[in-house]
């Protein structure tokens, strides 16, 4: 399967160009959170002890050694009401060296670089996102592809939306599958939408929009947050209890 990169823009600015050398991961991640302070019971919880969080996370793993794996970290922005973010898959070339950079061993981890702080970066640390400055609880997440309109999540409670645009390129001799506990040996690309619904106390419900959409080089995945409003009802997997 041919290689590709992800070209990230951040309400028509660049963002990063991130490329992984050799076999392993590319994600670009988005996430959504209403949930409960740390302290705060779930069952007590109100509009004013929510924790709020809608970031972007540009990053990927390079698996070129079958003893150790490198993670890589291009950006990270928490985004808000009215931003839009185009995700574009290109085709393997030159890419953006990462912010950051580590080893992971079976006992340690290295740092390697760490650029995040510097003026001239692309990406920037995590920042928390203060209460009230924009309305994460309820704000919605629309997915474009290439122009087609394929979903709007949303969240009515507390809960977590994840999305994950994805590409994986696995070593021949020691195939790793990120995400699916090494039952698929195949390499991939897709894009998925779930979340979580965490408004019962004693249980959670499995949210999906979108399973796994398949990816093109070439393909444009565009995401705009949107203000409070209607959003589509996500297909509800049975509730289990936490």
């Amino acid at each position: 399967m041919e290689k590709v990169r992800f070209e990230v823009t951040l309400n028509g600015e660049h963002l990063c160009t991130a490329g992984v050398d050799g076999y392993g991961v590319l994600n670009a991640t988005f996430t959504m959170a209403k949930l409960a302070m740390a302290d705060e019971p779930v069952a007590d919880c109100t509009e004013n002890s929510l924790r709020y969080e809608l970031n972007l996370d540009v990053g990927g793993l390079e698996c070129n050694d079958s003893q150790e794996n490198k993670y890589l970290v291009w950006a990270y922005r928490t985004l808000n009401t009215g931003d839009e973010v185009v995700v574009r898959l290109l085709p393997d070339g030159e890419h953006d060296p990462p912010i950051s950079s580590y080893l992971d061993h079976a006992s340690s981890c290295v740092m390697e670089e760490d650029r995040a702080s510097e003026a001239e970066s692309h990406g920037r640390p995590p920042a928390a996102s203060p209460e009230g400055e924009f309305e994460a609880g309820n704000v919605r997440l629309e997915f474009l592809h290439n122009g087609r309109r394929l979903c709007i999540a949303g969240l009515e409670d507390k809960g977590v939306i994840g999305a994950h645009i994805s590409v994986v390129t696995r070593h021949p001799n020691h195939a790793r599958d990120y995400h699916a506990d090494g039952m698929n040996a195949e390499d991939e690309r897709y894009m998925a939408v779930q979340g979580l619904d965490s408004s019962q106390p004693d249980a959670h419900a499995r949210l999906i929009w979108i399973r796994e959409k398949t990816l093109c080089p070439g393909d444009e995945i565009c995401v705009l947050v949107l203000p409070p409003g209607e959003y589509d009802p996500p297909r509800r997997l049975p509730t289990a209890k936490k």
